[in-house]
């Protein structure tokens, strides 16, 4: 399917979608409708991941959303540092909550292109 780039949506329609679905993409089991963010999906690159680099102390998830790839990381790999790229201000948000809540390790997140980080 070709879409004219005059058709495709804008950063900030992109951005506004995610700012207004942050409890729909924080559900781990059903809240993403990507094949690559189906639980199938997430639990094989986890697992890739965790058998490649056995000694994680670091984790970079760019597009992370509201972390559930980092959230499933940790059923594998803790306590970790992590850095949380996205455009969605409210779902890195949502994200960093969550990460906190059982990783012991520092989560830093980027808002998108304006460089902003909050710890």
């Amino acid at each position: 399917m070709n879409v004219s780039l005059e058709q495709k949506s804008s950063i900030a329609e992109i951005e506004n979608r995610f700012d207004n679905e942050v409890e729909r993409f924080s559900n781990l089991e059903t809240g993403q409708i990507a094949t690559v963010d189906a639980p199938s999906a997430m639990e094989l690159i986890t697992q890739a991941a965790f058998h490649a680099t056995k000694n994680i102390q670091h984790v970079l998830d760019i597009g992370s959303g509201a972390g559930n790839n980092t959230l499933k990381f940790l059923q594998y790999a803790s306590p970790f540092d992590s850095d949380l790229v996205d455009l969605s201000l409210p779902v890195l948000k949502k994200a960093h909550e969550r990460i906190s809540s059982i990783n012991t390790g520092t989560v830093t997140i980027h808002h998108g292109d304006y460089g902003s980080e909050y710890h």
